[in-house]
């Protein structure tokens, strides 16, 4: 991010692999999600003199994220709480069974991502793509291969959006 900001951006888009919380969002399904929970001790590039910061999600963002996946006649989600755990493990049955009470998606990276982003005022915005139901939520094994498999055939239509996002900036 720091990399980012030295170079002048103002404006980060995320691509970022999520399993699902809900049955609704199945695997395949695109969320752009407008909140996020992260309770563990998240990264900061403060390191002398802290600021505080509310972290949020750019309304900004979110909604050319959502106009791009349209303009691509591809389905997206309005909306939807994250949860980041610390990975690289997946969640145990009883972790999924509390955080579904809260949130909709679960991953390890897009709440951090968008903490710092805000720290260095740069507006942020995630395009989620559900690739698994959490740990529990379904009878299967969760495993590694399952969830590349689903990412995989989510990319096709991830970047169809994101150049649709990067030729509206454009224009």
């Amino acid at each position: 991010m720091m990399a980012l900001k030295s170079l002048g951006v103002r404006e980060v888009i995320g691509i970022n692999s999520t399993g699902s919380l809900r049955l609704k969002h199945k695997p395949g399904t695109l969320v752009v999600p407008d909140d996020f929970i992260m309770l563990n001790p998240g990264p900061t590039v403060f390191s002398s003199k802290p600021v505080h910061i509310t972290p949020t999600l750019s309304k900004e963002v979110r909604e050319r994220w959502l106009a791009a996946a349209r303009e691509c006649s591809i389905d997206a989600v309005d909306g939807g709480i994250y949860w980041q755990t610390t990975g690289p493990r997946f969640e145990t049955k009883a972790e999924i069974m509390v955080m579904a009470q809260a949130a909709d998606l679960v991953g390890m990276t897009m709440a951090s991502e968008a903490i710092v982003a805000r720290e260095l005022d740069m507006a942020y915005g995630s395009l989620c793509s559900v690739d698994n139901y959490a740990h529990g939520l379904e009878d299967k094994e969760l495993t590694m291969e399952k969830i590349l498999w689903r990412a995989r055939r989510n990319a096709e239509s991830i970047v169809r959006i994101v150049k649709s996002y990067i030729e509206r900036r454009q224009a």
